[in-house]
């Protein structure tokens, strides 16, 4: 009886060990989570809150204003992924150089459409954000609303993906438009019928950044 009861004991000290265990490692990853969150909401925000700077220093030739906001741009945003979801199945048919051509295209039409984005910032608009949404796989969706001072409110959302310590912009939606979708849907629909070299000499006229 004596050896019944301690090995009864032993059972339900290990049951209640490995009952706890679930929820200590849910708390850590709540924990987790919520340092994430926090990053990333950071980021964006001092994200967008540079580009306005940079857009909107009048005591800067426009030569260097260009180039500051682009080095920012490159390294905040993931523009070889943007790339390759833009050229979608094109990707797989291309070349090393067309695919090289095609990012350099990719970025230079995204620098000027996050351009035109930023610079119509007006004085006095405020960026809030509103909501972070974990996605999984390292990706958060964050909503943010753009007010200005006639009481208007743009909804604009940031698809960020962490790596690692690293965290960069993968898309933008304005209103409910993707930035890179629109481009694919755009620049990057008569692909099938003319092939990966047929939207590299589409895109090449375009005016550069």
């Amino acid at each position: 009886m004596c050896r019944l009861l301690v090995l009864c004991t032993a059972l339900l000290a290990g049951a209640q060990l490995l009952s706890a265990q679930p929820s200590a490692a849910g708390e850590d990853r709540t924990v987790a989570v919520a340092a994430d969150v926090a990053a990333v909401t950071s980021f964006v925000e001092t994200f967008v809150a540079q580009a306005v700077a940079i857009l909107t220093n009048q005591s800067l030739p426009p030569e260097r204003r260009d180039d500051a906001f682009r080095a920012m741009l490159l390294a905040g945003f993931d523009t070889y992924g943007g790339a390759r979801f833009a050229l979608g199945r094109g990707w797989r048919m291309a070349t090393r150089d067309q695919r090289d051509e095609f990012v350099t295209l990719f970025r230079r039409e995204l620098l000027r459409m996050a351009k035109e984005l930023f610079e119509g910032y007006a004085e006095g608009e405020v960026l809030e954000v509103v909501r972070v949404q974990p996605l999984g796989a390292g990706k958060f969706m964050v909503e943010t609303k753009l007010t200005n001072p006639d009481a208007r409110i743009d909804d604009i959302d940031f698809l960020v993906r962490k790596s690692g310590a690293r965290l960069q912009i993968v898309d933008v939606q304005l209103e409910g438009f993707s930035l890179r979708e629109t481009y694919r849907r755009e620049f990057v629909g008569p692909l099938f019928q003319g092939g990966v070299e047929r939207v590299l000499r589409r895109l090449r006229p375009r005016e550069a950044f």
